[in-house]
């Protein structure tokens, strides 16, 4: 008896320090995650970007359009032309997707990073949609893939309510011509994005199927390579 207990007061520490450590990586954890959140939230609420924010709302209110597409288009255009135009839009670009990757590797916020703001990010979205595409399709699809995949869960939220409804006021009080999105909209733009998800995952497939194919030869190199050094080994001996 005193022989099986002095076997196990050991591993009893092994595993009480394993879980000690465990529970500090947990903490530490915890904490890195609360920094990203409060300096996202403290960048957020920061004047310049509040205020680009501001300048694309009204550029897209704006520009001329009879519905949604028409009017990304058309901002998109604008975008091209215009470097300071440019700079505003993908200094928000980059905010967003920020904003998705710090959601991608959350253990204990996922959800609640949807809820910050949806309407703002879905909006976003919808207005810089054209320039994205464009820009994806130049660059490649990694290009604000975050923001597309922080979208994708924002409108589902958003779509999840009693009235699916989202507005780009209009500057003027007075005048109050609000521009609405309608749940049609919001629905196409989740078909977009489920689309262009579906296109990526494809080619992902795609490529760990050849991965998988290649792999056998690349085993085969491997081990010439290790035995034809090992016998050079043995001839320099």
């Amino acid at each position: 008896m005193n022989h099986c207990a002095a076997l196990l007061i050991p591993n009893f520490a092994e595993y009480a320090t394993a879980a000690m450590e465990f529970l500090i990586a947990f903490v530490i954890w915890w904490e890195l995650e609360e920094n990203r959140r409060n300096t996202f939230l403290s960048e957020a609420s920061g004047k310049e970007v509040y205020e680009g924010r501001g300048r694309v709302y009204s550029a897209f209110f704006n520009i001329e359009g009879s519905s949604i597409e028409e009017k990304g288009e058309r901002l998109s255009q604008r975008i091209w032309k215009e470097e300071a135009f440019k700079s505003d839009c993908e200094r928000q670009i980059v905010f967003f997707n920020r904003l998705g990757q710090i959601r991608r590797y959350a253990l204990f916020h996922k959800r609640d990073y949807v809820k910050l703001f949806p309407h703002t990010v879905v909006l976003f979205w919808i207005m810089l949609e054209p320039y994205i595409e464009s820009r994806r399709a130049l660059t490649g699809e990694w290009w604000a893939s975050d923001f597309m995949e922080l979208t994708g869960e924002c409108l589902r939220f958003v779509l999840e309510g009693a009235d699916p409804k989202l507005y780009v006021y209009d500057s003027d009080r007075d005048r109050k011509k609000d521009l609405v999105v309608s749940a049609s909209d919001l629905r196409r733009v989740q078909e977009r994005i489920a689309a262009a998800r579906a296109e990526s995952s494809h080619q992902l497939g795609a490529l760990r199927r050849v991965g998988w194919r290649l792999m056998p030869w690349a085993l085969v190199a491997f081990l010439s390579f290790a035995l034809g050094f090992a016998a050079a080994i043995e001839l320099c001996k």
